[in-house]
């Protein structure tokens, strides 16, 4: 165990998380790292659900502010007391050991950003397709980025996170880590991803993040193509995770297809809109 275990304050973004938000924080209360040294801040963007009740259920600094997950992440840091900064959503859960791990491995190894790994979780069909996909990231450099645990000196120098990109803030922010000489480690605890997985309410999120690619182009250039890819490299890398069930594979490359359709569905609108 560390002699001297830092400051971390926990930076969690929620609108109507209602059905995540008591899971995310018993996970986050039910960590192995010492709670006098973990600090809670929820940014609320004026949910009109039942968020704000189940938060204040448990010890945390509440806020409200929007528009948008950025500008809630930017304004929780400016009331972070921790030296380490955890980002993490409302339908995420944290394994045990997992703040423990990230601490001790940029501690002793005096990392500056933690990369920390990602499942699918919940049950269904897409669900199960989605565990094929996060399981393909796994060792993806496109996709595991640095963007969720990170020294609080570091997100500082860098500029913290960008306001004017709606989209893809989490991969600028990553770029910007990587292009400052800052060391990046990576740990094994799993954060286990709860994301809607009903295929309508997926491609309307698509399809408006794909309305904000024209204003994500114009910011980050050609770079922004490496990250709106259909065909990743990492799905061909771990082939035999789709021979292995072809069946939830198949969903995959269905759910991905209907998700880019409505991505460029959305990437035309923006452009058209941004015409007149």
């Amino acid at each position: 165990m560390m002699s001297n275990n830092p400051a971390v304050t926990i930076i969690i973004v929620t609108k109507n998380e209602e059905d995540n938000i008591g899971r995310c924080l018993t996970s986050i209360f039910s960590q192995s790292y010492p709670l006098n040294k973990t600090q809670v801040i929820v940014v609320d963007n004026y949910s009109t659900d039942k968020t704000v009740t189940i938060a204040k259920s448990f010890p945390v600094e509440l806020f409200s502010k929007g528009p948008e997950r950025h500008a809630q992440r930017n304004f929780g840091t400016r009331k972070a007391k921790g030296k380490y900064l955890l980002f993490i959503d409302a339908d995420m859960e944290l394994e045990n050991n997992l703040l423990k791990e990230a601490v001790t491995k940029a501690e002793k190894e005096n990392y500056d950003a933690i990369i920390l790994p990602e499942r699918a979780g919940g049950k269904g069909f897409w669900v199960e397709a989605q565990k094929i996909e996060k399981r393909c990231y796994l060792n993806d450099p496109d996709m595991l980025v640095a963007n969720r645990f990170i020294k609080k000196s570091v997100y500082r120098a860098v500029g913290g996170y960008n306001l004017k990109l709606v989209i893809g803030e989490d991969f600028d922010i990553h770029e910007r880590i990587k292009a400052g000489g800052f060391r990046i480690g990576r740990i094994e605890s799993i954060i286990t991803h709860y994301e809607k997985t009903n295929l309508l309410v997926m491609l309307k999120k698509k399809y408006y993040y794909g309305k904000q690619v024209p204003g994500y182009y114009r910011i980050k250039g050609k770079k922004s193509f490496a990250y709106i890819n259909l065909l990743r490299p990492a799905y061909f890398r771990n082939w035999k995770l789709f021979a292995c069930d072809p069946i939830h594979g198949i969903g995959l490359v269905v759910m991905k297809t209907c998700q880019w359709i409505a991505g460029g569905l959305g990437m035309i609108v923006g452009l058209v809109e941004n015409l007149i």
